[in-house]
């Protein structure tokens, strides 16, 4: 976007909204405390747009009701000056030279396909579907070559935080957070209000901006998986580990199979299948054990999970079946899939993973609590996973199935096997033959 500047609609932008109007590019996120004036930006720069060309422009809250109550009456308010034609029934307005700003709703995201967007404002990126952005707005953008805002107000490590940590990268996008010490807006007798009656984690939040600070209900924070992301590990330090294959199969939908490779604190790397069948599936984990020869191959059993475990066992290869549902090695726990992910959890402080923003928001992204009646602890599931915008955490799922079982190398396996029948305090190595336990 060139030179974005408000004109004709009574609005004077605080310092740090021309700061925000002046960097701009064509996709941008900003990360505002809240109480911010994010919103009342994001309208007038809608408006701004509309006048200068003709186009369809949309405010896109995750509920309609949502829009209305926040963004529909600076909307009204700031073009009431220019002569528009304001529809309350369908919250569209029409300006005099064509163009056109309507509310959406993010709740059903597939009736936007189809739409030809000039610009859009996402509000609350973190509660909309993880596919809204990448297969809905997006899309919508290319024939107008239109620009996108999304703002939003951190809540832990979600949908929101990862897009904005890969923005921060992306020559083409500009990213910037904006807490309370940097808009100067709300008093500062307001602050200390807010941070008397919040918890610490939830004041950051709100009001630092922090996507690092975790909510209290996040099983790995940001600041741990970034740790282990960044860290460089000798190989004298995991060469001795046996090799642990972790494969988590894909059930439906936009989820992905994943095989994973880790040997002691490191993590190698990973491949993904989409929309692979389970022939495909069992076929790369075949050929990773083949070039790979890992000590051990964990397979999550759910689902279709079964059906490669089949077919790897008619291959003649020794998988380890896992019921991510079913009973954990320790009673803290409420399944086994709790139990693996608080063994990786442990496991992190002193481990080496894959600088993957993708990897790092599925690990990150993931809540647990303790369970009504018995107070075991759960974890957050795919399902209400995605009901908040987070993609499934095929990745991190396959990283945790290798933490199912302690294993041990094939040479240890074989050494130990030979000292077993080798060795007999009892019998005379001359006259009794060897006992094997």
């Amino acid at each position: 976007m060139s030179e974005p500047r408000i004109v004709r609609t009574g609005f004077t932008p605080r310092r740090w909204q021309d700061e925000v109007l002046r960097a701009m590019k064509r996709f941008s996120i900003l990360a505002v405390h809240r109480r911010g004036g994010k919103t009342c930006l994001a309208c007038n720069l809608l408006i701004d747009a509309a006048l200068k060309r003709r186009g369809l422009y949309a405010y896109v809250a995750p509920q309609l009701l949502q829009a209305k109550r926040t963004a529909w009456p600076y909307l009204c308010d700031y073009t009431r000056p220019i002569g528009v034609n304001v529809n309350n029934t369908v919250a569209t307005i029409t300006f005099p030279n064509g163009s056109k700003i309507a509310l959406l709703s993010g709740d059903d995201p597939d009736t936007m396909r189809g739409l030809g967007l000039s610009g859009v404002v996402l509000d609350e990126f973190a509660d909309h579907y993880s596919h809204t952005w990448s297969q809905i707005v997006r899309p919508a953008l290319a024939d107008a070559q239109g620009w996108a805002l999304i703002i939003g107000t951190p809540r832990g490590t979600d949908a929101f935080a990862s897009l904005y940590f890969r923005a921060l990268t992306d020559p083409d996008w500009y990213a910037a957070r904006y807490p309370h010490t940097a808009t100067g807006v709300l008093p500062d007798d307001e602050i200390e209000q807010a941070r008397k009656e919040m918890s610490e984690a939830q004041f950051a939040l709100e009001f630092l901006v922090d996507f690092t600070a975790s909510s209290e209900d996040t099983l790995i924070s940001l600041p741990l998986a970034r740790g282990a992301a960044e860290r460089v590990l000798e190989p004298s330090s995991y060469s001795f580990a046996p090799k642990v294959l972790g494969v988590d199969v894909a059930r439906f939908g936009d989820d992905c199979s994943v095989v994973l490779r880790r040997r002691g604190r490191k993590t190698f790397g990973y491949r993904i299948l989409h929309g692979a069948d389970l022939m495909q599936v069992a076929g790369l984990v075949a050929k990773e054990i083949d070039t790979w020869g890992p000590d051990a191959i964990f397979v999550d059993a759910g689902g279709v999970g079964g059906g490669v475990i089949d077919r790897l066992s008619q291959l003649n290869h020794d998988v380890l079946s896992i019921d991510f549902g079913g009973k954990a090695p320790h009673p803290r726990f409420q399944n086994m899939r709790a139990y693996m992910w608080w063994e990786m959890k442990d496991w992190l402080p002193r481990a080496s993973i894959p600088n993957d923003e993708t990897l790092l928001a599925q690990l990150t992204g993931v809540r647990y609590a303790y369970a009504t009646g018995d107070g075991r602890i759960k974890l957050e599931s795919k399902a209400d996973l995605k009901k908040r915008g987070m993609p499934s955490p095929d990745i991190a799922d396959a990283l945790a199935c290798t933490f199912a079982y302690s294993v041990g190398t094939r040479e240890t396996h074989e050494r130990n096997r030979k000292a077993r029948y080798e060795y007999d305090p009892i019998a005379d190595p001359e006259d009794s033959p060897p006992r094997v336990h």
